[in-house]
């Protein structure tokens, strides 16, 4: 019995901006399968839905690119583009805390402060996915909006530079140079807002506690609560490391 053969690829290369750029094509198909551009990635440049679904910016251009992992064809397959949310380099994504009572979003940000928020369930490629799947059909928004590749909302400058994302129930928190911001989720308003005497570099939300952990200059971490009402309060503001964000 002969054993079966790996699948054919085949490697084509560019030089872009002086960075080697590679991609990758199935050559039956004929259509391209990766692209590899020498960028260096983080962990908050890609997401992923439910062990399916992959969500990663396309390189050097401000596009967000949306992979199928599990299709009957093919070990990956690009089922959606999500062009005309950003001008800058997009640098962080942030899926928010699903809810049957919520439409499933997506946040991302780029380098110039832009935000765009994404109702996913409006692809008609997601369309096809959220039917066949129970897992993403009984925490998706039972609507019969019509698709649209378009963001759900923007909101343009809410940092000089790159800003920090994280969600807690039905808002999204942003972090940043101009202090700390909630922006209700489905409409883009800001629901509250609160200065900081420094940058925030980063932001890490703690559901259960209701606490929500910020990074600011020369080290200093401040904590400060999470509740309903708009008046949070500070709990701590301390300085934990030395020159560091």
């Amino acid at each position: 019995m002969g054993s079966l053969s790996p699948p054919s690829i085949l490697l084509t290369t560019s030089n872009e901006a002086s960075q080697e750029c590679v991609t990758i094509w199935d050559p039956i198909a004929g259509n391209s399968i990766a692209r590899l551009s020498g960028e260096q990635a983080s962990r908050s440049r890609i997401c992923l839905i439910n062990g399916r679904l992959l969500v990663v910016p396309a390189a050097k251009k401000p596009l967000l690119l949306i992979w199928d992992l599990q299709t009957a064809l093919c070990s990956g397959c690009l089922i959606g583009v999500l062009p005309n949310g950003h001008t800058g380099s997009i640098g962080e994504l942030c899926l928010p805390f699903w809810s049957c009572h919520m439409p499933l979003l997506l946040v991302s940000a780029d380098a110039s402060g832009f935000l765009s928020c994404w109702d996913l369930g409006s692809l008609g490629e997601f369309n096809l996915v959220i039917k066949s799947d129970p897992e993403f059909s009984s925490r998706s928004l039972k609507h019969d909006s019509p698709a649209t590749n378009s963001a759900l909302w923007y909101a343009a400058q809410v940092s000089r530079g790159l800003p920090r994302l994280g969600s807690y129930r039905d808002n999204i928190i942003v972090a940043g140079t101009e202090g700390l911001k909630f922006f209700a989720s489905r409409t883009g308003v800001v629901t509250r807002q609160k200065s900081f005497e420094c940058p925030l570099h980063s932001l890490a939300v703690k559901e259960f506690s209701r606490l929500l952990f910020l990074g600011g200059d020369n080290g200093i971490l401040f904590v400060t609560t999470l509740s309903n009402s708009s008046g949070d309060n500070l709990l701590v503001r301390r300085r934990c490391f030395v020159e560091s964000r």
